[in-house]
């Protein structure tokens, strides 16, 4: 069965790709993203996209597939940070990867790699690693 610690803090790449003017943190520190975090991580616990490939890997990332920060006002932000149908449990190195996608393309969304295997093996997780 999957840990969560509740103690864990965010990736430094989820702070630089928010824009400098939304302050996630509201959001972040919220109770209603604490108390759905834990259900999902519950509900949850292996990587989606490892498990695309076959692979077991535990998650220890919940990733928005919409930016929540692309909502128009605080309300549609609210909405598209709360709604289960827009995360994805990953491991670290899928989710450095997602973000790489969504920042290289300028995207709002990113629901998978397109078949590509990022964290196959060491190597190119620590390429992730550094490019982030």
């Amino acid at each position: 069965m999957a840990t969560i610690n509740k103690n864990r803090i965010r990736p430094k790449h989820v702070d630089r790709i928010c824009s400098e003017t939304f302050n996630s943190a509201t959001f972040y520190n919220s109770l209603a993203w604490k108390r759905m975090r834990d259900v999902y991580y519950k509900e949850n616990p292996i990587c989606y996209e490892c498990l695309q490939h076959e692979r077991i890997t535990p998650a220890n990332d919940i990733h928005h597939l919409r930016r929540f920060s692309s909502g128009a006002n605080e309300e549609e932000q609210w909405k598209l940070f709360l709604n289960m149908n827009n995360l994805r449990s990953l491991c670290e190195a899928c989710h450095v990867g997602y973000h790489i996608k969504m920042k290289r393309y300028g995207l709002d969304y990113v629901d998978a790699f397109d078949g590509i295997d990022l964290c196959s093996d060491s190597h190119s997780y620590n390429i992730l690693r550094r490019i982030v």
